[in-house]
């Protein structure tokens, strides 16, 4: 999966729990209306699509697209390389 795909899967995620048309670098989720609750979905939903383990806490320390979708990217490198 090329860092596109994983990009427009958070993207398409975020858009769809937080019910907004558009996502860019800077969008921030809390700011966007999200709360803890839809971290929670968001964080399950971005599990299931991309088979990725991420912490609530880790939603409160990258709140941002670019930086969440950065952690995704990351968690999935060692799983690239270990097939």
């Amino acid at each position: 999966m090329t860092s596109e795909d994983v990009s427009a899967t958070v993207a398409a995620v975020w858009c769809e729990v937080l019910k907004t048309g558009t996502v860019d670098g800077s969008s921030m989720f809390f700011a966007d209306g999200g709360d803890s609750l839809d971290a929670v979905i968001f964080l399950q939903r971005v599990s299931d699509e991309l088979a990725v383990e991420l912490s609530i806490e880790e939603m409160f320390l990258h709140p941002d697209f670019t930086s969440i979708t950065s952690v995704v990217q990351e968690r999935l490198r060692p799983a690239a390389g270990s097939s």
